[in-house]
């Protein structure tokens, strides 16, 4: 699992069986955590990342960052909405 910038923020999901993160490199990233393999693409901010964390059913993710928080699809990375 590896990011281009500072990594600062990550969480299993609750099944364990991936897990996100967020980083200074202006994205958020879902791994798979049995092999540290990336899944979809990444979650893409204009500014730092500095939260990530799964809903609590993990159908989506949140996300937090200078320029906004955003919610995402768990399953394909694509952004729900933002404030």
């Amino acid at each position: 699992m590896e990011h281009t910038g500072a990594v600062t923020s990550a969480q299993f999901s609750p099944d364990g069986q991936r897990v996100v993160t967020a980083s200074w490199d202006k994205t958020a990233r879902l791994w798979d955590a049995a092999n540290g393999k990336p899944l979809g693409e990444p979650m893409k901010h204009g500014d730092v990342v500095f939260w990530a964390q799964f809903s609590p059913m993990a159908s989506g993710v949140v996300t937090a960052s200078r320029d906004k928080a955003r919610l995402w699809d768990a399953a394909t990375s694509e952004a729900m909405g933002s404030r």
